[in-house]
C-alpha cells in the first residue's frame, strides 16, 4: 500500500530524500513505519523469541524505508507492484 502512494507522489518524495535537510522528515516517516510493523508483528514466535521488539522494528522500519527511497530515486527499475511484492514477502519472512 506504501509504495503505490508512493508512485502517485513520486516526484515529491523523490525532492525530500535528495533535500540535505531529509533528517526530519526520514525520523518521522521511520517513525511511522515502525509504528505500522508494530500492529504486525509477532514477539511469540520462535524466531523473533530472544529478539527486542525496538531493534526488529527499527530494522524492517529503516530497511522498508531504504527501499522506498530507492525506488523514488530511481535506484530501482522494476515497477511498483513487484517492488511490493518483494517487500511484502521479505516482510511475511521476517515478521
Amino acid at each position: 500500500m506504501w509504495f503505490e502512494y508512493f508512485k502517485e507522489h513520486k516526484p515529491f518524495f523523490a525532492s525530500l530524500f535528495r533535500s540535505n535537510s531529509t533528517l526530519s522528515f526520514q525520523k518521522k516517516f521511520l517513525t511511522f513505519i515502525m509504528g505500522e510493523l508494530e500492529k504486525k508483528l509477532n514477539t511469540n514466535t520462535s524466531v523473533n523469541k530472544n529478539i527486542d521488539t525496538h531493534i526488529v522494528l527499527k530494522f524492517l522500519g529503516t530497511a522498508v524505508m531504504g527501499i522506498l527511497e530507492s525506488y523514488v530515486l530511481d535506484e530501482i527499475d522494476n515497477d511498483v507492484e513487484y517492488v511490493a511484492t518483494q517487500v511484502g514477502e521479505l516482510m511475511r519472512r521476517n515478521i
